[in-house]
């Protein structure tokens, strides 16, 4: 075989190995991210719960909530 011929043949399996590399990366990347905001809404809510009826103040609990949804948008932008 001819040297440019196995130097092509071994560039398009270093790109097509390290292309893969990247893409299986990028996925656990996604499933971790997507498991870990998942955790953090859940974390949100619970504590807002917990706060909420620890305080007594569920009668104007959505005032609240509109306060603190604007406060937190304004310091993280929207859905943080």
């Amino acid at each position: 075989m001819e040297k440019s011929k196995l130097v092509s043949i071994t560039s398009n399996r270093l790109l097509d190995g390290i292309s893969e590399l990247i893409s299986v990366s990028k996925q656990k990347v996604a499933i971790s991210l997507n498991a870990e905001i998942t955790l953090l809404y859940w974390s949100i809510g619970d504590f807002i719960n917990k706060e909420l009826k620890s305080e007594g103040v569920s009668t104007y609990g959505k005032q609240i909530l509109a306060t603190l949804s604007q406060e937190l948008t304004a310091q993280y932008g929207r859905g943080f």
